[in-house]
C-alpha cells in the first residue's frame, strides 16, 4: 500500500508525471555545468560549452538511476533489452541504413570533407544522451506503463516524434533560416518517431543513445552546412527532397518492425518492465 500511495499521481495523472520527469531530465542534464566551470574542468577545449556537453552525459545517466530508484521495485528500468540482441539489431537496421545513405551523399556533396575532433565527439554524445533521455526516457516508460489504451504502442512514438520535431523549431533562434527550420523539424519528427519506436519495441534506451550519438557525430564531422548542429546553409531542392525521402523511409522501416512485433508483444514487454518484483 505504501508503494501504491507513493505513485498515486503517476497512476491517476500520468501526463503530470511525464511533465515532471521531462523537467527532471532537463535539470539533471545541466546540473553539473556550473560545477565543471567553477572547477575549470574541460576549459582547455576550444568550445566554452564543452562542460555542458559532459554534464549532459553524466546527468542523463543520473536521470536513469533516479527514475529507476523512484519507482523501484515496480519499475525495472530501460537499460536491459526485453528482446534478443538479434531483434535489437533488426530494429536498429533502418537507422544504420539511413546513416550510411546520409554519410555517402554528404561526403560526395562536400568533396569527402571530414573534420573529426574531440569536441564533435562530445557534442554527439551530449545529443545522444540528453535528447534520448528528455524525449524518450522521460516520456515513453510512463506512457507505456500507465496509459490504458492498447493503441499506445503506436500513439506514444508518434507523440514523442511530434514533440521532438516541434522542439527543433527553436533552431530558427540559432541562425537557421525559416525553410531550413521547417525541413529540420519535419525530418526530426520522423527520426523522433524512429527513436521512440526503437525504445518501444526493444525496451532499452541504449540502442537509441548509441545510434543517435553515432549519427550526430557523422553529421557534425562531414556536413559543412551545420554549425553547432544547426543547419545554417540554404539547401538545394535535391537535398530537401533527399532528406525528406530518407526520413520517411526511416519511419516506414520502424513502422514495419512495430507492426511485425505486434501490439500484444509490445504491451507484454512493458507490462514486464513495470511488474512488481
Amino acid at each position: 500500500m505504501k508503494n501504491e500511495r507513493r505513485h498515486m499521481i503517476t497512476e491517476r495523472y500520468p501526463i503530470i508525471a511525464i511533465v515532471f520527469w521531462f523537467i527532471m531530465a532537463i535539470v539533471t542534464s545541466n546540473m553539473f555545468t556550473p560545477v565543471f566551470r567553477a572547477m575549470g574542468l574541460f576549459s582547455d577545449l576550444p568550445d566554452r560549452d564543452a562542460p555542458s556537453y559532459v554534464s549532459s552525459v553524466i546527468g542523463a545517466i543520473l536521470f536513469l538511476v533516479i527514475m529507476k530508484l523512484w519507482y523501484a521495485p515496480k519499475y525495472k528500468g530501460i537499460l536491459k533489452p526485453a528482446v534478443s540482441w538479434r531483434q535489437v539489431l533488426l530494429a536498429c537496421m533502418p537507422l544504420i541504413i539511413y546513416s550510411l545513405f546520409v554519410l555517402v551523399f554528404t561526403l560526395i556533396q562536400f568533396d569527402f570533407y571530414f573534420n573529426g575532433s574531440i569536441l564533435f565527439l562530445l557534442m554527439a554524445l551530449a545529443a545522444g544522451f540528453s535528447e534520448e533521455i528528455m524525449f524518450r526516457a522521460s516520456i515513453i516508460p510512463i506512457s507505456m506503463g500507465f496509459f490504458k489504451t492498447e493503441k499506445r504502442a503506436w500513439l506514444v512514438p508518434v507523440f514523442s516524434g511530434a514533440f521532438f520535431g516541434i522542439i527543433h523549431l527553436a533552431n530558427i533562434f540559432s541562425g537557421a533560416t525559416i525553410l531550413n527550420t521547417i525541413i529540420q523539424s519535419t525530418v526530426n519528427f520522423f527520426t523522433g518517431f524512429y527513436y521512440g519506436s526503437l525504445l518501444v519495441v526493444t525496451g532499452s534506451i541504449v540502442p537509441g543513445i548509441v545510434l543517435h550519438a553515432l549519427y550526430d557525430y557523422i553529421c557534425f564531422t562531414t556536413d559543412r552546412s551545420l554549425a553547432g548542429g544547426v543547419m545554417v546553409s540554404e539547401l538545394a531542392t535535391f537535398d530537401i527532397i533527399l532528406n525528406l525521402i530518407l526520413a520517411v523511409g526511416l519511419a516506414a522501416g520502424i513502422a514495419f518492425i512495430l507492426k511485425r512485433c505486434g501490439t500484444e508483444k509490445i504491451l507484454k514487454i512493458w507490462k514486464d518492465k513495470w511488474s512488481q518484483e
